[in-house]
């Protein structure tokens, strides 16, 4: 054990002593032990007698003798046993020893004689230096290891103590640790932003993390203590991206088909608010119990959406998730060229290393070109169409237009006016709905509208 860290656990400090209990008991126990009154000269007399017994001795505490040093009187102080454990005085030559070094066998083997062992220290000027010198020193802590584990070989050994704090910290740790990670969890599972605009402190408001950790740490003490500590609280936001990602990762593999079971892929690209490209992937699987399951896996990243760029992103991420491609038994994209050409489509390549991967054009997209151009070729349902579609975006796409329609609603629970997407073919039937529902407070809102429009060219 190194002279640092047995330094580190021995030195009588009450920072140290805070912070293990099993240390604080360790050095009441050297105290408690060599409390006998026995004075050092019984001890040195024992030794130069080539007596071998070990001989406690306690700490007197007397009306110690002046000592006339460097121009002025000086002597022992008391008040040093309390910092020194180990010190001891001894009355007849005024000196005072180590009680640990006396009594342990090392002395005589190492034959390492010093004036805390051998003739005493009475240079009181000096005290507090040497006595810190002394304790620092590798003999005395190798003595100190000796002379434990003699007084009782059935108490653990500093070694043991040593680790056994060790392995306290470290569950106190996994404690908070897994505080932390429920407290994802909860704002990952709400759906709630992570992070504030100022997470400084002395923001205000530190975003809906910090904040949550702050609270719950005014009813636990373990987590107040954990988060004061900068260093390694696992509060930054590599450590809020990091548990996040594990957590994402746990439950695609509990989504993931079984090893052995086929699959089909089903992924189509589209474009964010951020205008950033993605493809959105998803498996479907039959479960032992014949019980059909369709999951989604996560939206990726993609500059390029030509047809070798796609593959290669599908085919990473099907093997980021550890899938036998030759049980992939079917494909399911959209009918545009990039994903459905012949010879060079994804379909095309992915049937080029499995071949039982049959690809299916999207029922869902063939439905929808399907009733878009039947609906054109009705004149009415065209028209109704178009109504609705104009309507909904004079009224929302002008702030001043939307608050009036909102102030002839009157605080209505009718649903919202939605606009018209060209790629969710069910926003359709959402605008149509809302637009029934709404009906008499648009014919107000247009009445309205065209009176103001009046007024104003007058």
């Amino acid at each position: 054990m190194s002279l640092q860290l047995m330094t580190k656990f021995f030195k009588p400090t009450e920072k140290i002593q805070s912070q293990s209990e099993n240390v604080t008991n360790l050095n009441n126990e050297v105290m408690i032990i060599l409390e006998k009154e026995k004075t050092p000269t019984d001890h040195i007399k024992n030794r130069k007698e080539g007596n071998a017994e070990s001989v406690e001795f306690g700490q007197p505490i007397i009306d110690f003798p002046l000592t006339f040093i460097d121009g002025q009187n000086r002597k022992f102080n008391a008040e040093w046993y309390k910092r020194y454990s180990w010190l001891r005085y001894d009355i007849a030559s005024d000196s005072a020893f180590c009680g640990v070094c006396l009594d342990s066998k090392t002395v005589s083997k190492n034959n390492n004689k010093t004036n805390f062992t051998d003739i005493g220290f009475s240079n009181w000027k000096n005290a507090l230096k040497k006595f810190n010198k002394h304790q620092d020193s590798q003999s005395h802590s190798d003595n100190l290891i000796f002379w434990l584990n003699k007084k009782d070989v059935t108490k653990p050994s500093c070694a043991t103590l040593i680790n056994s704090q060790h392995q306290k910290n470290v569950e106190l740790n996994r404690r908070n640790l897994m505080k932390i990670i429920e407290t994802v969890h909860l704002i990952a599972k709400q759906g709630l932003a992570f992070r504030g605009h100022d997470e400084s402190l002395t923001s205000n408001n530190r975003g809906n993390f910090q904040e949550i950790l702050k609270h719950m740490s005014k009813y636990d003490e373990e987590l107040a203590f954990h988060l004061k500590n900068k260093n390694s609280n696992y509060t930054c936001s590599d450590s809020q991206n990091e548990i996040l990602s594990l957590l994402a990762g746990h439950i695609r593999t509990k989504m993931l088909p079984a090893s052995d079971q086929f699959f089909a892929l089903i992924a189509d690209e589209t474009m964010d608010l951020s205008k950033v490209e993605q493809v959105c992937v998803c498996l479907r699987y039959v479960q032992q119990d014949f019980t059909i399951q369709e999951r989604f896996f996560g939206f990726y990243n993609t500059g390029i959406v030509t047809a070798d760029a796609i593959f290669d992103l599908l085919k990473r991420v099907l093997e980021s998730l550890q899938l036998d491609l030759n049980l992939m038994v079917g494909q399911s994209y959209d009918g545009a060229a990039t994903m459905s050409g012949l010879k060079n489509g994804v379909a095309s390549k992915f049937l080029k290393i499995a071949k039982s991967a049959v690809y299916v054009h999207c029922h869902a997209h063939k439905l929808n070109l399907a009733l878009c151009d039947a609906s054109m070729q009705i004149d009415d349902v065209s028209d109704v169409i178009d109504i609705v579609e104009s309507v909904s975006v004079f009224v929302k796409r002008s702030a001043k237009r939307h608050a009036l329609f909102e102030h002839i609603k009157d605080d209505s629970k009718k649903e919202r006016l939605k606009l018209f997407s060209a790629t969710r073919w069910e926003s359709r039937y959402a605008s149509i709905k809302a637009f029934v529902s709404s009906f008499e407070y648009l014919i107000t809102f247009l009445d309205v509208s065209i009176f103001l429009s009046v007024q104003r060219l007058k």
